[in-house]
């Protein structure tokens, strides 16, 4: 789980941070897995929830919709931050 693996990765730099970048890191870490762990993550299968977005054009397309015609493939751009 991303819990642990956020633990070793502390534990692995916990001897090359100062204890004030400990404090910092671990209360960032704690906030990550609270997050996390408040949250349903769904599993491989789940149903998705119905939704409706807007096209690059502003038309509203629903999920429901699009999936009653065909497959429906969702991609997620990251934007530069």
């Amino acid at each position: 789980m991303l819990k642990d693996k956020l633990q070793e990765v502390m534990a692995a730099s916990a001897s090359k941070l100062s204890d004030e970048a400990k404090t910092v890191v671990m209360a960032a870490t704690q906030a990550v897995a609270d997050s996390i762990s408040s949250r349903k993550i769904p599993a491989v299968g789940d149903a998705f929830p119905e939704f409706t977005l807007p096209d690059s054009t502003g038309k509203s397309h629903s999920s429901k919709d699009l999936v009653d015609n065909k497959q429906l493939i969702l991609t997620f751009f990251r934007g530069s931050w």
